[in-house]
């Protein structure tokens, strides 16, 4: 699709370095639209690591695709770690957003615009470095489009939007 973004190796990602206007006392929101052009059993595909410096391990949070095609929200600083969601289909396009709201203590993950997972947790965040869309070492393979990132947990109202009017054909 003409204008999103597409990877296809190893060798590209994005980066979006923090600015002081993306930490905020009570959590955070990211939206995108995703379209996976490939889905092994036995691979995982990272789709965005959140708070990121150059080690794998040096990040708040990531959203990614286990070794079973299974949607995950991972936090290396909140507890519980991990919030699972559905398996998406490959060369289809979906939208995936997730709120994590320190201030009430959850963390929700939605898919086109409906919550399909939600735990509540404990701790906090220190957003370092930035985001990453797509890694090296687990590159996600397929395009993204409609990149949302918000200080603060957004309404589901919100995420229902742009899941609904910016729908990527």
């Amino acid at each position: 699709t003409f204008g999103s973004l597409e990877f296809t190796s190893t060798k590209k990602r994005v980066f979006i370095p923090m600015t002081t206007e993306m930490v905020g006392e009570k959590g955070y929101s990211m939206a995108f639209w995703l379209f996976p052009k490939e889905l092994n059993e036995g691979t995982n595909y990272f789709i965005s690591t959140i708070g990121a410096s150059a080690a794998l391990f040096d990040q708040d949070a990531q959203i990614y695709i286990d070794d079973k095609g299974f949607l995950h929200f991972h936090s290396w600083v909140l507890t519980p770690k991990d919030l699972l969601g559905p398996k998406l289909n490959v060369n289809e396009w979906v939208h995936v957003a997730f709120v994590v709201d320190t201030n009430m203590g959850y963390v929700r993950l939605y898919v086109n615009g409906t919550e399909v997972s939600s735990m509540y947790a404990t701790g906090s965040y220190t957003f370092r470095q930035g985001i990453y869309l797509s890694n090296n070492t687990y590159p996600w393979i397929g395009m993204m489009d409609e990149v949302f990132f918000f200080t603060g947990a957004i309404p589901q109202s919100t995420i229902e939007e742009l899941a609904r009017l910016n729908k990527t054909q």
